[in-house]
């Protein structure tokens, strides 16, 4: 009887410990923001701005692409 209480409460505490860490995940997925052409064109006008080299701007814009 003791050993079955005692498998209860780890699997639900187990189960708890992942409840958690699913709502963090969701949460950040939630916070990021949609990639738009606005947005894109946004941040490398701000590379371009902050004298980021022209090379290294084409490859950020292929993978801001690439996730949008």
């Amino acid at each position: 009887m003791c050993k079955k209480i005692i498998l209860f409460l780890v699997f639900f505490i187990t189960s708890l410990f992942v409840k958690a860490q699913v709502n963090q995940i969701q949460n950040i997925s939630d916070k990021k923001e949609a990639l738009t052409e606005s947005k894109i064109a946004q941040d490398l006008e701000e590379a371009r701005k902050s004298g980021t080299q022209e090379w290294e701007i084409a490859v950020k814009k292929k993978l801001l692409y690439e996730q949008k």
